[in-house]
């Protein structure tokens, strides 16, 4: 699937302001690297169409799953786990995958 690095990016920026009045840990420039790399590859191997909205979204939420796993002291998500959140994602917010 095709998306705009763009759109990536902001999610995690929006993320990332979501979660600083709760955690007081925040991602590093190599964990934001890292986590946008894994969102990369996970969102161009989907098979379908999805709408820009929906990536922004997706990212977003990323970030702060991933903040919170920090915060917790819990292992980062890894690629098959953003995977299967994407596809049940997508699913539940199945409008994202119109135009």
């Amino acid at each position: 699937m095709k998306f705009e690095a763009s759109d990536l990016q902001r999610g995690l920026s929006s993320g990332m302001s979501w979660v600083k009045p709760y955690f007081e840990t925040e991602l590093s420039d190599k964990d934001l690297f890292e986590l946008n790399t894994k969102l990369g590859k996970v969102l161009s191997a989907y098979p379908s169409e999805l709408n820009q909205r929906f990536v922004y979204l997706f990212a977003q939420m990323a970030a702060i799953a991933e903040t919170s796993r920090l915060n917790y002291k819990e292992p980062f998500l890894k690629e098959e786990e953003l995977a299967s959140f994407l596809s049940h994602s997508s699913t539940f917010f199945n409008s994202f995958t119109h135009g």
